[in-house]
């Protein structure tokens, strides 16, 4: 998913793309920042161009993150 070439070609011919791909667990992130601004928002932009590029009719990107208390 980190590939925009990798994702332009898994979503040619799709008239929907669902976006799921991240990392999660927040306190790890504190510890790892890179890797989670590449996978949770280059991943995002990626998904997000391609789907413009091949002229994607809807998607769906979901977010969640788990309650620390």
């Amino acid at each position: 998913m980190r590939d925009p070439n990798w994702v332009r070609e898994a979503v040619k011919n799709m008239d929907e793309v669902t976006h799921l791909a991240a990392l999660i667990a927040i306190p790890f992130s504190y510890c790892s920042p890179d890797s989670y601004v590449d996978t949770n928002i280059k991943v995002t932009l990626n998904v997000l161009q391609a789907a413009r590029d091949i002229d994607t009719e809807r998607i769906l990107v979901t977010s969640t993150s788990k309650d620390l208390f």
